[in-house]
């Protein structure tokens, strides 16, 4: 039997979209990242989505594993001398980081923006057309 948490694949998983989701800086990053890496693509609805998901998750992955980890990111990268000592938080962390779906965090976060954007976009059409209903039609008598 396949295990989940609330939804998600493992409580990893879970653990990072929550604060993705609550953290307002990481959420609007989140937005600006997707919508960088759609402009690439053209129109968002003919965009290869798997291709986008693998790249977004990608970068998710190299990005929050670097903000939570720097000295461990940075001396596989080798940009730290070896000697520095990791920690036991260090490896427990790295360790939940690997656990994590990536693809599938992004791949909500990839759908959930598209559909925003598509229901932003349907209601400033019906705004549009209902204020170009309104301007053109003509007066109502009155009583």
């Amino acid at each position: 039997m396949k295990q989940t948490y609330n939804g998600w694949k493992n409580k990893a998983t879970w653990i990072v979209n929550l604060y993705m989701n609550n953290d307002e800086g990481t959420y609007s990053w989140m937005n600006e990242m997707i919508s960088t890496h759609l402009k690439e693509y053209g129109d968002i609805y003919f965009a290869p989505k798997d291709e986008l998901i693998w790249e977004m998750a990608d970068v998710l992955k190299v990005d929050i594993s670097e903000m939570l980890l720097p000295i461990y990111f940075e001396s596989q990268s080798g940009h730290v001398p070896e000697d520095v000592g990791r920690t036991m938080k260090e490896d427990l962390l790295s360790f939940a980081l690997s656990e994590v779906d990536w693809f599938e965090l992004a791949k909500k976060h990839v759908v959930d923006w598209i559909e925003t954007k598509a229901n932003s976009q349907l209601v400033d059409l019906i705004e549009t057309n209902v204020a170009d209903w309104i301007e053109n039609s003509e007066t109502q008598p009155t009583k």
